[in-house]
């Protein structure tokens, strides 16, 4: 028998699903969300090992932290006063006095 295609597998999966009570459903769902959590840590630690094997091939140490998932609030920096640029006040076509 040749290989379903991706559609076909669709098809089939969708007519399987409409046959299923709520109880059923619910456990695929679940099942579905778990499934899922377990692919998204997987691959997160793959990356995380990658970015450490890329720090190390230049010899920079990295500190990965997983904590709070929420954003980080943005970082304020400020420059010294001799950084800042400032526009002259003179008209255009004046020297400087």
């Amino acid at each position: 028998m040749d290989e379903l295609t991706h559609f076909e597998k669709v098809l089939i999966m969708e007519q399987n699903l409409n046959v299923l009570s709520e109880t059923q459903l619910q456990e695929v769902i679940e099942n579905a969300h778990r499934a899922l959590r377990d692919k998204q840590q997987s691959r997160r630690k793959e990356v995380f090992a990658e970015i450490r094997r890329l720090a190390a091939s230049v010899g920079v140490t990295v500190e990965i932290s997983e904590g709070d998932k929420r954003a980080a609030p943005p970082v304020r920096v400020r420059l010294p006063r001799s950084t800042v640029i400032r526009p002259t006040r003179r008209k255009p076509g004046r020297a400087a006095a």
